[in-house]
């Protein structure tokens, strides 16, 4: 199971929508999926539409939408790639760090993300940058930074998601379903040749290997860690319980851009 977090950046779309069309020519057997920031939808102009839990309105902890047309590429990006099976799911809107929110202010903030996609209200960006997603089939969520809680699974429940994939299990854990909503967590790794602990998504490893900052110098090395790390919990899994693997990955070019160069071989050994 690989899938993106944020997914802002415009060249970041194009290229994983050329990928899986290169990837699909010969049979539909490859679907990302993408937790979507709301805050994606909203033009510059119309920030003040938004207020987080707790926060001042018009303010989110990342960058919101952009021009109008920025928007609406984004938005042409998604009704594609949704039309061509892939899945369209939740990172909130504001990416606020919601470990201690309660049930109803995560409702608020799905409230409002439900807003954004139907673009209800004052209207998040132009009517002419319609998503065919509709947002009762947004069934998936990951939290902003993990930052799950007790008030967050009450939510997801309430709200009718269908699972969550913001927690951290053993490599060889198999999803299981927990007060009615299926737990899809990312593996706690050991990074081959380093030891040091990390999870299955490309930010933890850059803080692993390099204190969350690039080190150009040593890019080569840190993409061949990646990538033996990645292949080892592949092998493991195929040759033990065959429990799923489960990546997590942003639309940054951490590390200069190792994660994405590993990405075909990755999935090719899926």
């Amino acid at each position: 199971m690989l899938a993106f977090d944020n997914c802002t950046e415009l060249e970041r779309w194009q290229d994983l929508v050329d990928f899986s069309q290169e990837m699909n020519r010969d049979g539909d057997r490859l679907h990302f999926t993408f937790f979507v920031s709301g805050i994606n939808f909203i033009e510059d102009a119309n920030r003040n539409i938004y207020q987080g839990p707790g926060q001042r309105r018009g303010y989110s902890r990342i960058n919101f939408g952009g021009a109008a047309d920025d928007v609406r590429k984004r938005v042409a990006y998604v009704n594609e790639l949704h039309a061509h099976g892939h899945e369209i799911a939740s990172h909130a809107i504001g990416h606020f760090n919601g470990a201690h929110w309660s049930a109803a202010q995560w409702e608020q903030e799905f409230a409002a993300y439900r807003g954004i996609v139907e673009n209800t209200g004052a209207g998040a960006r132009a009517a002419a940058a319609t998503l065919d997603v509709l947002a009762g089939k947004i069934v998936g969520f990951r939290a902003p930074y993990l930052a799950a809680g007790p008030g967050l699974y009450e939510a997801l429940r309430r709200d009718g998601f269908r699972y969550d994939a913001s927690g951290v299990s053993f490599p060889d854990q198999w999803p299981q379903k927990r007060d009615g909503v299926w737990r899809f967590n990312l593996a706690a790794l050991r990074i081959a040749g380093l030891g040091r602990a990390t999870l299955s998504m490309d930010y933890n490893f850059i803080v692993a290997q390099s204190g969350g900052r690039a080190n150009p110098r040593r890019a080569e090395a840190f993409k061949q860690q990646m990538l033996a790390t990645y292949l080892e919990y592949f092998r493991k899994s195929y040759t033990g319980n065959r429990a799923p693997l489960h990546i997590g990955h942003h639309f940054e070019a951490y590390q200069g851009g190792g994660a994405q160069g590993i990405r075909a071989p990755g999935v090719r050994a899926a």
